[in-house]
């Protein structure tokens, strides 16, 4: 019984792992969101900036927790070539995500996150966030609400290097 366990466990951990954390390079990505305005775009269209994808849904208490904290890291650094990019997994209308933007005070561009797009990223909890540099490179996973000033040093050494050198 034990052995079994062990084997399902070993298992799922290896699905896991295959379907989530291969999200190394931007350019890789084929998924797509639609923006509210009801516009698809690919994920890979944000490549050149530093981008902090945030996967959330309107019923996860934590994703509503953080909220603030993505709003202040937006206009910290928008103008230094940052963005976040809030993708909405719960599959609603375009006009119920709007509302929960309002309603939430969401500052940032939001869109829903298409299926195919979620899959590839393997997200099976959420918040998560994938924090990518200007070369699409993955600089970082935060899975749940990560420690603020971590994430705050990472964008920074994000936006210190362009195209591999640092400025």
């Amino acid at each position: 019984m034990r052995k079994t366990l062990l084997s399902i466990a070993l298992i799922v951990l290896a699905v896991s792992i295959a379907i989530g954390d291969d999200m190394s390079d931007l350019r890789q990505i084929k998924g797509a969101y639609t923006d509210l305005g009801g516009r698809t775009h690919k994920v890979a269209d944000t490549l050149g900036n530093v981008v902090l994808l945030n996967f959330w849904a309107d019923w996860c208490m934590p994703c509503k927790a953080e909220i603030p904290k993505l709003n202040y890291l937006y206009s910290r650094f928008s103008a230094h070539g940052f963005m976040v990019l809030g993708l909405n997994i719960d599959q609603k209308d375009l006009p119920e995500i709007r509302d929960a933007v309002h309603e939430h005070r969401i500052q940032y561009p939001v869109g829903r996150a298409e299926s195919a797009l979620i899959q590839e990223f393997g997200v099976y909890q959420i918040p998560v966030s994938y924090l990518f540099g200007r070369d699409g490179k993955l600089v970082a996973k935060y899975v749940g609400i990560p420690d603020s000033d971590t994430v705050e040093r990472d964008i920074e050494k994000a936006l210190a290097v362009k195209k591999g050198k640092a400025v």
